[in-house]
């Protein structure tokens, strides 16, 4: 078992702290972790220090928010140098162009009925670039939206299975009513200041986006995919495999587990068979893209 997309508390929607992470990947085998929080890197640190203390391999990674096409891609970048002046400084105005992002979002959301202001999004987020859960839970506590009828299926009806990404993917995500891009946070970039970090991009669950953008995305320079994602069912699994296989990309295993607070369907770690075999193949293919 391995689990190379795992968000801590230092993303926005995150509940647990690395200690937390890494007893949790003990107790469940874990052998090879990475923390991927959106858009920073604060807890990589405290992940290598954490990987001794538990002997589970641990990777520098990060997931960055980017923009193509409109549409919202995730990358994620492994074996970034993520003290490198370039990266920390491609993170920082990142997180201060989804602050500015969620300023615009804030007013579509207005205008489409929901009482709220960028404050209280920015509240829930404790400060960092907020995510789908941030703006559900600011505009859930607001007594204005009580009896607003869309939202009781966030809380109890057919949406409530994972009420955040439900929410961001009916309200935030590429076409949808409060979606806005980010102009200059771009795939393209993304994948460049990974490798400039001397790291490997990788694209993020890549079936929630349209199948028909995989080329392009491959085409901007990634070095693999997220084959097995808690996102994925069996099929897509299969498909993201063969088409890996085939343009001789590098696969990875990651569950994008946040917390069952924030996403109750995603559990911690991804049971494959070959996921060790999977880990060494990606620190080999680092070494070999850097000698």
């Amino acid at each position: 078992m391995i689990d190379l997309h795992v968000h801590t508390d230092a993303s926005s929607d995150g509940v647990h702290t690395p200690e937390e992470i890494f007893e949790m990947s003990a107790r469940l085998g874990v052998k090879g972790l990475a923390f991927a929080d959106h858009n920073n890197t604060d807890n990589v640190d405290k992940g290598l220090k954490l990987s001794k203390k538990y002997n589970i391999p641990f990777v520098p990674a990060v997931e960055i928010n980017s923009t193509h096409l409109n549409e919202d891609i995730h990358i994620i970048g492994y074996f970034i140098d993520h003290r490198s002046s370039e990266m920390v400084s491609f993170l920082s105005n990142t997180q201060n162009e989804i602050i500015a992002q969620t300023k615009k979002r804030v007013a579509l959301l207005r205008e489409y009925g929901f009482v709220l202001n960028t404050d209280d999004v920015l509240r829930e987020s404790k400060g960092k670039p907020p995510t789908g859960r941030s703006f559900l839970t600011a505009i859930l506590k607001k007594e204005e939206n009580a009896g607003d009828k869309r939202l009781k299926n966030y809380v109890d009806g057919d949406r409530s299975d994972s009420p955040s990404l439900n929410f961001y993917l009916d309200f935030l995500s590429g076409g949808k009513p409060a979606y806005i891009p980010l102009s200059t946070s771009t795939t393209k970039g993304a994948v460049e200041i990974i490798s400039i970090s001397g790291g490997l991009s990788v694209i993020a669950h890549p079936g929630e986006y349209p199948r028909g953008m995989l080329d392009d995305l491959v085409a901007l320079g990634a070095d693999g995919i997220e084959v097995y994602s808690g996102h994925h069912n069996k099929v897509e699994e299969k498909y993201f495999k063969r088409y890996a296989m085939e343009k001789g990309l590098l696969m990875t295993a990651g569950s994008d587990f946040h917390g069952k607070i924030v996403k109750p369907t995603i559990d911690l770690g991804v049971k494959i068979e070959g996921g060790e075999e999977m880990f060494e193949k990606l620190k080999k293919a680092h070494e070999e893209k850097y000698a």
